[in-house]
């Protein structure tokens, strides 16, 4: 019995490292951004990150923010579509570069449940190891949900964490295909957005880059999709779903943080500390735009130390923002917002 049981512990040891060691060749130069972004990063060697979903991607410009701290080294790591637990992986992967000194992240409240469009997807797998299947399994056990939800949510997070550290796994996640967000392209443009013809321009010059038919559909896939979104938010129900969010933003203070905001902000904080002790200053951002994170914000702001929470989506300390001019999309700002964001992110990070 004895030897059996020795025999099954090798196996399971052996197939483990075999597992870590495929895992560990996993560049993510499949999924969209990311790859591409995180081998800039290696290449650069940024002393200041931000990390973010698109509201990070369009709002920051690198190039200003440099500028106005003279001599600054930034780089955006903002990924569309990037949610809390992608962006806390992201976070956690950069403690390995020596050379980032500051990492700039924006806030966004942790999911209770994979979202069905990211179910079997390189973009849900590659970031769902233990740690992060622990952190989604807790989120979900605090949610507002029936219990057998829950426990369901929680049980799909360590379903998702072994396949992916599984040859099944990788596989079951390869062939269903990455997810690009809104494109396969190199992010190039990080400015954020302007007008239709503006963003078409920009992304019909990707044109010459494109050597495949799944890369160019992907192209007039985007071009229709920011047209989409921008008639949208012109639209009379785009303004009232606007006017509603900006009502939402000028009683923040009057909202109750849930039970799972209070988990997402600890989340948050011990991730802050993890960070502050390998030596990096950790600025959280509340990027303009976010509905999602009121609650998990309000928790962050009075337990983290002075100036290390910078909340830019307050509609009460900066009303001429909330003009629908400064907005491209319902979440998204003009080039002209983006400049906004960048300035008052370099005036309150030292």
């Amino acid at each position: 019995m004895l030897k059996v049981s020795l025999k099954l512990l090798g196996f399971c040891v052996g197939l483990g490292m075999i597992l870590f060691v495929v895992k560990s060749q996993d560049d993510l130069e499949d999924i969209s951004l990311l790859g591409y972004k995180l081998a800039e990063i290696e290449r650069l060697q940024p002393r200041t990150v931000f990390i973010g979903s698109s509201r990070t991607y369009r709002h920051v410009n690198t190039a200003l923010f440099d500028s106005l701290k003279r001599g600054g080294n930034s780089y955006n790591l903002g990924v569309q579509g990037g949610r809390a637990l992608e962006l806390h992986y992201l976070a956690e992967r950069l403690m390995m570069y020596p050379y980032i000194e500051t990492l700039v992240l924006e806030v966004r409240a942790f999911e209770p449940a994979v979202r069905s469009e990211n179910r079997n997807t390189r973009r849900a797998y590659y970031h769902h190891d233990l740690r992060r299947a622990r952190i989604g399994a807790k989120v979900a056990l605090a949610a507002n949900m029936p219990h057998a939800e829950r426990w369901k949510a929680a049980l799909e997070r360590y379903v998702i964490a072994l396949q992916n550290y599984s040859l099944i796994g990788q596989a079951e996640g390869l062939f269903s295909g990455p997810i690009h967000g809104w494109e396969p392209l190199p992010p190039l443009d990080e400015q954020g957005y302007s007008s239709f013809r503006e963003e078409v321009q920009r992304a019909m010059s990707y044109a010459s880059l494109l050597s495949t038919q799944q890369e160019r559909g992907g192209l007039k896939w985007r071009v229709a999709e920011v047209q989409r979104r921008h008639e949208a938010f012109l639209s009379a129900k785009g303004r009232r779903e606007f006017a509603h969010n900006v009502m939402l933003l000028r009683a923040r203070t009057e909202q109750q943080p849930t039970s799972q905001d209070a988990v997402s902000a600890n989340i948050w904080l011990e991730l802050f500390q993890r960070l502050e002790a390998r030596g990096v200053t950790v600025y959280f951002v509340e990027q303009i735009g976010e509905v999602e994170a009121i609650g998990v914000s309000n928790v962050l702001a009075g337990r983290l130390p002075s100036g290390r929470f910078i909340v830019l989506n307050d509609p009460t300390r900066y009303p001429d923002m909330y003009a629908p001019e400064y907005w491209f999309d319902i979440g998204h700002l003009t080039s002209e917002g983006a400049r906004w964001v960048t300035v008052q992110l370099a005036d309150q990070i030292p």
